[in-house]
């Protein structure tokens, strides 16, 4: 029983609650750059079987902490299942070493949080969020505005001031937007949409990659922090 807990607690929780579609994902010693991230992902959606990747939203706050959404409930319970093998491997390699239920859930509500604590400046920035439509990475601005509704947004604005005062549960994210930054968004917010007709843009050298996966812009190597000791290190593998 005192391995099973002290397994858990090293890799994050054994199951996911009902309509989880967002995954938080903790690297080992190593830190991870958004083409190692990638890789990852696209190797699990091959060995799944998908016949393109399930992910459209994937962020790389700190160099050892990792947010993915997947399309829907299912799609992301089958990821996790995969994840949560690797974890559980122990090996001495890098790799992930825990994976669990995200605190902000969805695509909507995870664009929203971003723009809440990060603000439109970030927009631009390389370490900021990829999004993806059918394994197509589509304009991060583009996006939020077909996404995210004035609704949702001031929902996050307050969920984020609220994680901003102990930082418990994000992170690695940046401080919050300014006032102008929402200013910006009312002028071209289309509300929540669920349209799938996103247009190539910034980030359209991310086109599907050579078989199921899907690449990004990034360039190698985002900054990022780590906080308190990590856990054993894992290697990633099929």
């Amino acid at each position: 029983m005192a391995t099973a807990q002290t397994a858990a607690s090293l890799h994050g929780a054994d199951t996911l609650g009902d309509g989880t579609t967002t995954l938080v994902l903790r690297s080992s010693v190593s830190k991870m750059t958004y083409p190692e991230l990638m890789t990852m992902l696209n190797v699990t959606t091959a060995a799944l079987g998908f016949q393109a990747p399930r992910y459209d939203f994937v962020y790389l706050p700190w160099a050892k902490l990792a947010f993915v959404n997947f399309e829907d409930p299912a799609s992301c319970k089958a990821y996790f299942t995969v994840f949560r093998n690797v974890c559980n491997l122990g090996a001495e390699h890098p790799g992930i070493s825990a994976v669990a239920e995200a605190f902000v859930q969805g695509l909507a509500r995870n664009l929203a949080f971003f723009l809440a604590k990060c603000g439109w400046k970030a927009v631009s920035d390389l370490r900021a969020p990829c999004v993806f439509s059918g394994g197509v990475q589509v304009p991060l601005a583009q996006a939020i505005r077909q996404h995210v509704s004035q609704e949702v947004l001031l929902d996050e604005e307050q969920r984020a001031r609220a994680s901003a005062v102990g930082r418990p549960n994000n992170p690695g994210l940046a401080e919050s937007g300014s006032r102008e930054d929402q200013r910006n968004f009312s002028k071209g917010a289309r509300g929540d949409s669920s349209g799938k007709g996103a247009t190539k843009g910034r980030g359209s050298k991310g086109k599907s990659a050579k078989g199921n996966g899907a690449q990004t812009d990034r360039g190698k190597g985002a900054a990022g922090r780590s906080r308190g000791p990590e856990p054993e290190r894992v290697v990633f593998q099929l």
